[in-house]
């Protein structure tokens, strides 16, 4: 449906009375552009799926959002939390907290539905809340009151950064990857990290000599989350 065509379906149904065939209207032509905008997903032969953690079973369930149906089941560690999947939908990460003295993150191959080497955190202990984002795994490190990030290309963890704060528990990376929300579950409070352009001779740390370079720095700590 190109943009002429919906221009002028807009412009009728401005002009239908009365208002319940209007929204009648409007109902049908969301769903043509939903339908346009996706090319007819719904009927596609490779649906999404939703991926689900079993704590007790300690297996991550890979489901087929349409019929509901576990497509198959693959063996995770001991104490999984969290999971997440990467931007092209071909892997996943499970956090296993164990009470913040556990250092694995496991990988899942959603294409071969098989598991696949950990990441060992350490020294960021009890990883439980993870996100990706620009390619990069994020994740909080309840032990070790820090956030850090593992680049699956180079297979490393490339960057870490310290809450100061008891039980860093969950995380939120933006899109541009350069903020991340943090929660302290002690303290109920919010860590915000910013990626910055640092004066010149300053180092993340403070520590003068250094070119300049983008770094990140605690932005602000947000006290009293209130629950919505």
């Amino acid at each position: 449906m190109n943009q002429d065509a919906c221009y002028r379906i807009c412009k009728a149904i401005k002009n239908v009375k009365p208002d319940s065939i209007r929204v009648i209207a409007l109902n049908f032509l969301l769903a043509a552009l939903i339908y346009a905008a996706t090319d007819g997903v719904a009927q596609s032969a490779h649906p999404k799926t939703l991926l689900a953690l079993s704590k007790g079973d300690h297996t991550l369930a890979i489901v087929n959002s349409v019929t509901l149906k576990v497509i198959a089941r693959v063996p995770v560690g001991p104490d999984p939390h969290e999971v997440i999947a990467s931007s092209d939908g071909t892997m996943a990460y499970v956090t296993n907290t164990g009470g913040g003295r556990s250092y694995e993150i496991n990988v899942i191959d959603l294409v071969a539905q098989k598991a696949l080497p950990n990441i060992d955190t350490r020294p960021l202990i009890g990883p439980h809340g993870i996100a990706f984002s620009d390619g990069k795994v994020w994740f909080s490190a309840e032990g070790a009151k820090a956030v850090g990030r593992y680049d699956p290309t180079t297979g490393k963890l490339d960057w870490s950064m310290g809450t100061g704060r008891d039980r860093t528990h969950m995380i939120y990376v933006t899109g541009d990857a350069k903020k991340i929300y943090t929660t302290n579950v002690n303290e109920g409070s919010v860590s915000i990290l910013a990626d910055t352009l640092l004066p010149p001779g300053m180092t993340p740390m403070g520590t003068p000599g250094q070119p300049r370079r983008n770094g990140f720095r605690p932005l602000s700590r947000c006290p009293k989350v209130r629950r919505v």
